[in-house]
Parts: structure tokens; C-alpha cells; sequence
């Protein structure tokens, strides 16, 4: 079976992270079910029964994006003011490829109050379809009763309903979007620029450079979020004081959203009568440490602890590892990233797991959010870490004291030992 060494796929940022995986689940489950992927080294290794030019011909011939639809968010593309682009394109489309995708648009669109919507003067369009979205969590139900299966991987990554509220995981921010980032509608925006608006042999150039990291001359302006902090833009973020207009490889963007539909969320209970617990996998509250840029005032949306293995493992068992996604110490659940570095330096993870990158999901441009590389933890035996054991319930406190009465030496020293 042929290994390809996919020099374009790194284990950090998470966007090159997640663009494994969504590179993995796509061959997967569109081409050869026997596929399989590991990491050497901190890069991606796939091995499949397709050759480079097969696997190149896949994806620009047979690849089927996967419908990603967010109709709950502002700026998804379905309400007056949005950018239309991308849903306008899908919609109007002839393209085998995307015959889901314009089934699952065409069911949004015929719900009730967008049909209503549709019938009002424009005048009176605007104010409707913020009526619309005040009603989130109705709109969240009836995706899950009425879209087509197709769609349920991404509900699951970017949502999850409880009985009081809805759960948004830390990975997709708030539901699929990041501010005024929507990750659907650029998604739909990024695949019809290529499909239908890109040069075969751009297309080719782009995504030989998006796999085996190929040098290509020009690529277009597109923002890429929390996820790829180097190329996000703003202030001090390039060679530049300012730049806006980051050049990012489209294809890049579009398997990294596929690859998010692997980290599902779900609810939990630790017995028949306890009220039903969000969870996501290898997610946990964050503590600002362990890391050069930590700071005692930081805002994070909390951490997610990325799994990294060296024996090829199938999409199967990476689902059902992620599926699980948890860790324990004892008969505790793993829930704060102190606990979790502790668990994996005590084998708390018996799925052939070799460590962990773990990134921090923090408020550091403005108010928008980067997925910081927070550093690396290998799985393993450690003795130093085995004497925490005594101290476990006192680093447990801080949810029980609020933060401005912990002594300054307490917060100290759990610092140092995050």
C-alpha cells in the first residue's frame, strides 16, 4: 500500500493539524475505506491503495465537499445583508459534487419563515430575518429533524442541545463562527471559487502545495481565523506593522473544515438522574500556563488536547478514539488542563496515544480568539508527576473560590506546575 508523506500537514498550527484528519476522512470515506494516517515526526503519513496521481485526481475530480450549512448564525449566507457568493453559486450549480449540498440549502430555504421571508418588499426583509434569528435554539432543533444526514457531522461538531441551553464546543467558537468570521458561508464561498472559477492547473499548483507543501507562486486572499495565528492578520503579524490581506491556499481551508466534523460533541450523564453534561473530545477548561505568553488575565474559550500517534491507524478507530474523547485520573473525568497533563504523563490514555499537542484557545487580537500552540505532552510514566497524587484535591479550589481571593502563592505555584 502506497505511503504518501504529506510534508504539507504539520501537527501544529491546527489548521495544519485538522487538515489531516479532514485529508484522512475524506479518502476515507469517499474512495478507499482501507486508508490509514499517522504521525512521523510531527508531519502526516498516509497510507491508501491510490498512488500520488490518483490521490491528486481524487480530489479535483471526485471529491464531494460536505454540506456545511449554519442557518442559526448571522452572516451564514440565508439572511438579507449576508454574503451571498457562495450560496448563490451552490444553488445555481449543475455539479454532481454538490447535489447534496444544494438538497440541504433548498430545505433551509423552504422552511416556513423563509419562505415567509422571501415573500416580504425588501424594505422589510432586513428586520424579519433578525426576527428570524432570535429564535437560535428552534432553528437548531429543526436542523436536526429536517437536513439530510449528510449534515449531521457538522451539527454534531458545532453543537450540541441540551435541556436548558445550547452547547457550543471550543473548537467551532460559537456555533460555526468566529465573530464575524462564518465558517460555513466562506466554506461554501472557498469550494465554488475552486470548482467552478479556478484554472485546472491553479487548482492542481494549489492543492499539490496544500499535501506535499510544493512552493506555488500566487495564492488568493482569504481569512483563515483562530485557527492558523500566523496568518490570521492584523497588527504585528507579519513582516509588515499591519497586513489584512493574508494569502492563505484555499485548499487548506477546505480540509480543515472537513476535518473538524471528526471532533463531535455530546451529552453525558454519570447516572440515570444527573442532568445530561456536554462534552467534546479532548476538551478542557483552560489555565493560562505552561507557555511563554501566559498571562494571569487571559481570556480563553478553554483548550483542546490533539492526539498524536505513530502507527497507522483507520478512520474508524480515530472516530471511535474521538468518540470517547476523554481522559481520567482515577474514577475522576479529566475536566482542566492541569489534570489532563497529569493523566497522560500517568498512561491515563490507553489507546496507543504516543502524546498530546495541546493549544490554547485565547483572546488575543481585539476580541477575536487564536488557537495558540501551547506545547506538547508525551504520554508516559513519570514519577515527579505521581506526587501530585497528594495534592490533587487542593489544585481542585479554584472552581470553588473565586479567583480574586486565592492567595498570590497559590496561583503561583499551580502555575508552575502547569
Amino acid at each position: 500500500m502506497p505511503e504518501h508523506i504529506l510534508h504539507g500537514c504539520q501537527s501544529k498550527p491546527l489548521a495544519s493539524y485538522l487538515k489531516a484528519l479532514g485529508i484522512l476522512r475524506l479518502v476515507s470515506e469517499q474512495s478507499d475505506s482501507t486508508a490509514r494516517g499517522s504521525w512521523q515526526h510531527g508531519v502526516f503519513c498516509l497510507s491508501c491503495r491510490m498512488d500520488r496521481e490518483v490521490l491528486l485526481d481524487f480530489f479535483l475530480e471526485g471529491y464531494q465537499p460536505s454540506p456545511l450549512v449554519s442557518p442559526w448564525n448571522g452572516g451564514s449566507g440565508f439572511y438579507p445583508g449576508d454574503n451571498k457568493a457562495g450560496i448563490e453559486a451552490v444553488s445555481a450549480s449543475d455539479d454532481v459534487r454538490l447535489s447534496v449540498y444544494r438538497e440541504a440549502i433548498a430545505c433551509i430555504f423552504n422552511w416556513p419563515e423563509f419562505r415567509e421571508l422571501e415573500a416580504l418588499p425588501t424594505s422589510k426583509r432586513k428586520a424579519y430575518g433578525e426576527q428570524i434569528k432570535k429564535g437560535k435554539e428552534r432553528i437548531l432543533q429543526r436542523c436536526r429533524s429536517t437536513l439530510p444526514d449528510e449534515c449531521l457531522p457538522w451539527l454534531d461538531a458545532a453543537y450540541a442541545l441540551r435541556e436548558d441551553k445550547a452547547f457550543f464546543p471550543p473548537l467551532l467558537g460559537t456555533g460555526g463562527n468566529e465573530g464575524r468570521l462564518e465558517f460555513s458561508n466562506n466554506f461554501m464561498q472557498r469550494v465554488c471559487e475552486l470548482f467552478h472559477k479556478t484554472p485546472a492547473d491553479l487548482q492542481e499548483a494549489w492543492l499539490k502545495a496544500s499535501l506535499f507543501d510544493v512552493p506555488v507562486s500566487s495564492l488568493p486572499v482569504i481569512k483563515v481565523g483562530q485557527f492558523d495565528p500566523g496568518n490570521a492578520g492584523g497588527i504585528n503579524q507579519s513582516m509588515a506593522f499591519k497586513n489584512e490581506d493574508v494569502q492563505s491556499n484555499p485548499w487548506d481551508f477546505i480540509f480543515m473544515l472537513e476535518g473538524t466534523l471528526l471532533f463531535a460533541s455530546a451529552l453525558v450523564r454519570r447516572s440515570p438522574n444527573d442532568m445530561a453534561q456536554a462534552a467534546a473530545p479532548f476538551s478542557v477548561s483552560s489555565l493560562s500556563a505552561g507557555f511563554a505568553s501566559s498571562h494571569l488575565q487571559d481570556k480563553g474559550r478553554g483548550e483542546v488536547w490533539m492526539p498524536m500517534w505513530s502507527h497507522p491507524a483507520t478512520v474508524r478507530e480515530l472516530r471511535r478514539l474521538l468518540g470517547e474523547g476523554r481522559a481520567s485520573l482515577g474514577r475522576e473525568k479529566v475536566r482542566e488542563d492541569l489534570d489532563f497533563a497529569r493523566a497522560a504523563a500517568l498512561l491515563g490514555v490507553d489507546r496507543g496515544i504516543d502524546g498530546f499537542e495541546r493549544f490554547s484557545l485565547l483572546e488575543r487580537r481585539g476580541q477575536s480568539y487564536v488557537a495558540l500552540p501551547s506545547g506538547t505532552v508525551s504520554v508516559g510514566w513519570r514519577q515527579p508527576v505521581a506526587l501530585l497524587d497528594s495534592v490533587g484535591e487542593y489544585l481542585k479550589l479554584r472552581p470553588l473560590v473565586k479567583e480574586d481571593r486565592l492567595p498570590a502563592s497559590f496561583t503561583s505555584a499551580r502555575r508552575r506546575l502547569t
